[in-house]
């Protein structure tokens, strides 16, 4: 699965986020549905798509581009979407096109036969490293850092942000969805640390959202936190990983992981 999936999937679970991304009040996302759609007959698929629900033409529909590897057809090829879709389904839609690149570099470099939509009120470019810090409690935009963020950040924030959508007013079910999306981000970035691996370092502080408890449950078992830590850190020493990072990853004291290498060693 490629990585633009993530958004793909982020903004069909959060679609607050992608409102206030481009200058909208999140509430908006009440009156959309949020779609990935092929149009027949041309074999062309548009990546997402929040439609207004119910349908109103004077609402914009707003296409929405992920572009994770640069092009010189990113423009071009939206509006041939964006063309298909006004004469296959409506051609009185208003409409909106959002492109999100990680960074201006991804950008293509021919901008100038674009100058007139990229300088129109319906295209938005969204650079991600250059959004600001959101705030604690807005969750979807903390997501969207989230899912921008490289490797070697992707577990110090994605540990940082569970607690707080632990503590949002968002309902359980929500939370759960929240929390196994950050999980699915780490294991993109993490690829070969298995899933109990990954809620045992992230910390999760209320396993039932996580998703090892929900296999669990269908399996009849759900393990404690500390014996999933153990697991994990015998796991670990079995990768040769230090103990020191061991302890970081899993929050165990490092004399009890000098313990577990000691056993192993017997």
């Amino acid at each position: 699965m490629k990585t633009d999936s993530l958004f793909y999937r982020f903004f069909a679970e959060c679609a607050g986020a992608f409102f206030e991304l481009i200058g909208r009040p999140a509430t908006d996302a009440e009156r959309y549905r949020f779609d990935v759609i092929e149009l027949k007959d041309t074999a062309v698929c548009v990546d997402g798509l929040y439609s207004p629900s119910p349908p109103d033409a004077r609402e914009p529909a707003y296409f929405v581009e992920f572009q994770a590897q640069k092009s010189e057809r990113v423009y071009s090829n939206i509006l041939l979407k964006i063309a298909l879709y006004l004469e296959k389904v409506n051609p009185h839609q208003n409409w909106h096109a959002v492109v999100i690149y990680p960074n201006r570099s991804i950008e293509q470099e021919n901008l100038y036969p674009y100058r007139g939509l990229l300088e129109s009120g319906q295209m938005t470019r969204v650079y991600l490293d250059e959004l600001p810090l959101p705030p604690p409690n807005n969750i979807g935009l903390n997501v969207l850092r989230l899912l921008a963020s490289k490797p070697k950040e992707t577990i110090a924030n994605a540990r940082a942000l569970i607690p707080q959508v632990d503590a949002s007013s968002m309902p359980a079910e929500r939370r759960q969805m929240v929390i196994q999306l950050i999980e699915t981000v780490v294991a993109y970035r993490w690829p070969k640390m298995s899933p109990g691996e990954i809620e045992a370092v992230l910390k999760v502080s209320d396993l039932r959202h996580t998703r090892v408890y929900q296999d669990a449950l269908k399996e009849g078992r759900v393990e404690g936190r500390e014996q999933a830590a153990l697991d994990v850190a015998q796991k670990m020493l079995a990768k040769k990983y230090s103990i020191e990072k061991i302890a970081e990853m899993t929050g165990l004291p490092a004399e009890e992981i000098k313990r577990l290498k000691k056993k192993r060693g017997k």
